[in-house]
């Protein structure tokens, strides 16, 4: 699949559950600001964005193509302050008790990383990507359900837990699991500030 099809294909305009899902983080929520390279000094100054300041959660609807899923992973800024959100965050399935099932997700370099300033109240996200374990030889990928996944935001060792039911790989190897660089906003289709 060309890669560049690929953000197209996320943004599949359903818009059922949005609502739902915007409830479920408290209500509406600003965008962050993507910070260009001139301007990279200014973000120099803000600090990283710390677990404890963030909430973490996931929007739908889904897209899906070629024996995938993506969601939105989004990071909202709950604290008081500015905060800076850059690169990658780390992502992983977890059981129910909270153990890691199989390899971590992967980076997707393939997009530029950008750095997103998140005022409060704003919100960054990236694209999961969710691979069909059955792709996958069963005695590879031993399929079984994940009950969440635990997420580090960038450039931090503290980690929160993500409500989210789906078939993850139980054994390390396969890579069911793929994320993209932080981007500004929220990744909803269809959502809009107005």
């Amino acid at each position: 699949m060309n890669p560049q099809s690929i953000p197209a294909l996320r943004r599949v305009a359903l818009a059922a559950g949005v609502a739902t899902v915007l409830a479920a983080a408290g209500g509406g929520v600003a965008a962050g600001t993507t910070v260009s390279d001139n301007s990279q000094h200014a973000a120099a100054s803000v600090a990283a964005c710390a677990t404890s300041q963030l909430r973490v959660w996931y929007g739908e609807p889904a897209g899906a193509a070629a024996g995938s899923s993506y969601f939105e992973l989004e990071f909202s800024n709950v604290g008081t302050t500015d905060c800076v959100l850059d690169g990658f965050p780390g992502v992983s399935g977890v059981t129910a008790a909270g153990a890691q099932l199989g390899t971590s997700a992967t980076w997707n370099h393939v997009i530029e990383p950008s750095t997103v300033i998140l005022g409060p109240g704003g919100t960054a996200h990236v694209v999961l990507q969710v691979t069909d374990v059955y792709n996958y030889p069963t005695s590879t990928c031993e399929p079984t359900e994940a009950f969440g996944l635990r997420v580090y935001p960038p450039n931090q060792t503290a980690s929160v837990l993500v409500p989210f039911a789906f078939e993850a790989c139980a054994k390390a190897g396969p890579t069911y699991l793929s994320v993209d660089p932080l981007n500004a906003g929220v990744g909803i289709p269809l959502y809009t500030n107005s």
